[in-house]
């Protein structure tokens, strides 16, 4: 594939606690990972996807972000 016509890499950082209390209070709702994850390979290729947060105070998160990794 030439270089004129490569994807562009992406790379991912969420703010977890900021993205879950913003939907959970204006939305009433659990955020979609997935739907996030797929929105943002539509930009490109994901090479790379980290979320942020004290995990301690979200474990039933962790198995569907590592799920959308």
């Amino acid at each position: 594939m030439s270089y004129e016509n490569r994807r562009p890499d992406v790379a991912v950082f969420i703010d977890f606690e900021n993205v879950y209390v913003s939907v959970r209070d204006k939305l009433n709702a659990n955020p979609n990972f997935e739907a996030i994850m797929d929105r943002c390979s539509d930009l490109g290729r994901v090479v790379i996807s980290r979320a942020y947060a004290d995990w301690y105070r979200y474990p039933r998160v962790t198995s569907a972000l590592y799920a959308n990794a």
